[in-house]
């Protein structure tokens, strides 16, 4: 008995040593760590905590990466719920692919919050709904479950966007997801941008946006979507 004591005891301290060596080589959550801490150092006081408070209760790399890659500006005037609410809805994702430890592709191009210019809203855990203020909802947690490909996905996220948006030009800063599924109904081509990579991220899917520089000609550029299939991206 005591042999086997003695055999348990061990088997814990090496545990507990492999989990402790993992934590301290883990370059990128240290590297991440470091770029939120920085990022959230200059925000006023009253806010600052709150998200110091997230990278304690979350320290690993979804929530340092969240923090460390949306513009402190931004930070500075939204709840930090959305930043966890965002975070558990993500986890709750990776969860479901069986993804324990997040590389830096799942992080920039499935987890990234916001997409281009448009204000930090709480899209993630509204589109997933069933129902949103008693009208049928995107239901996007249950269809990226039943969905038997990225092709399939990637095909309801189209349809999706094209749903709640129809193109009209607009002025004036980009309109966030819940702007255009709440409010506006119609968008141009960066919302619908916004819209699309939200709805794709959401899903599970890798989606970036991109765009052309401003054009010499005439006060205006052009902005689209690329999506990545098969580790190729395609706009």
């Amino acid at each position: 008995m005591d042999s086997f004591k003695r055999l348990i005891l061990i088997l814990g301290m090496l545990i507990c040593i492999g989990v402790l060596f993992a934590e301290q080589t883990d370059n990128l959550l240290q590297t991440l760590r470091q770029k939120a801490e920085k990022n959230i150092s200059i925000l006023p006081a009253y806010c600052k905590k709150d998200y110091q408070s997230l990278l304690k209760k979350y320290p690993d790399r979804l929530m340092s990466f969240l923090l460390a890659y949306e513009e402190n500006g931004r930070l500075a005037v939204v709840d930090s719920k959305i930043i966890e609410n965002h975070y558990l809805s993500v986890t709750e994702l990776m969860k479901e692919r069986n993804i324990t430890t997040p590389d830096e592709f799942f992080l920039s191009y499935i987890a990234k919050l916001t997409v281009s210019d448009e204000v930090i809203c709480d899209y993630r855990q509204y589109f997933e709904q069933e129902e949103i203020d008693g009208k049928p909802g995107l239901n996007l947690k249950k269809l990226r479950k039943e969905a038997k490909s990225d092709e399939e996905l990637y095909r309801i996220a189209m349809l999706k966007t094209n749903e709640y948006l129809r193109y009209k030009p607009t002025s004036g800063r980009d309109q966030s997801p819940l702007d255009v599924v709440k409010k506006s109904l119609y968008g141009r081509c960066e919302e619908w941008q916004i819209m699309f990579v939200a709805v794709c991220r959401t899903l599970g899917l890798p989606a970036r946006p991109a765009s052309t520089p401003w054009w010499a000609h005439q006060d205006d550029n052009h902005a689209w979507s690329e999506i990545n299939i098969n580790g190729a991206w395609h706009y």
